[in-house]
């Protein structure tokens, strides 16, 4: 009887009636007894709630069973409540992987990545690194020369990512290519 314990789902009733019926089984024994045993059954932290109120000898049976059902359906709701909170983070974070995402990227404003993993703006920073690169390498070759401006605008490109045309040659760039190509 004194290892009997409160199991998993089982309600404090329940786990009342099993005691009584092994106190039955075992030849009857004093209530005083039954109550050690019922509360000693109990999770921890149910004991210590029922033992911070009031004397354990001043409560009867009965009104042991009332407080330990309202502790436990207590310690329950706050459960659901704590779970609940837990899986709406946790959704946040496996939505990444799941298509009904609610994360949006920043940079793109895709959803299922983050700005600091978005592949169109890692794409787009290599486009816009290439081309500053070919821009120093003609502002370099073109040093000296008086070239009208840039061959090409530093970051070409728009925000809705269509394709950009050719940059036009000025005029001047224009009659200097037509009077090299024919030397």
């Amino acid at each position: 009887m004194t290892t009997r314990r409160l199991q998993v789902g089982e309600s404090p009733d329940v786990f009342l009636a099993e005691l009584r019926r092994l106190v039955y089984l075992a030849g009857g024994a004093p209530e005083s007894l039954v109550r050690c045993a019922f509360v000693a059954g109990l999770p921890e932290r149910v004991q210590d709630t029922l033992r911070s109120g009031v004397r354990m000898e001043d409560l009867s049976l009965g009104k042991l069973l009332t407080r330990a059902r309202a502790i436990l359906t207590k310690d329950y709701t706050d459960y659901l409540r704590d779970t609940r909170l837990a899986s709406d983070q946790s959704s946040t974070y496996l939505s990444r992987t799941h298509g009904d995402s609610a994360i949006r990227c920043y940079a793109c404003g895709g959803s299922n990545n983050f700005a600091r993993e978005c592949p169109t703006r890692r794409r787009d920073s290599a486009a816009i690194r290439r081309s500053e690169n070919l821009n120093r390498q003609a502002h370099r070759r073109n040093r000296g020369r008086n070239l009208a401006g840039p061959i090409a605008p530093l970051h070409q490109g728009n925000e809705e990512r269509e394709e950009v045309s050719a940059p036009a040659f000025s005029q001047l760039q224009l009659r200097r290519y037509r009077q090299w190509k024919w030397k």
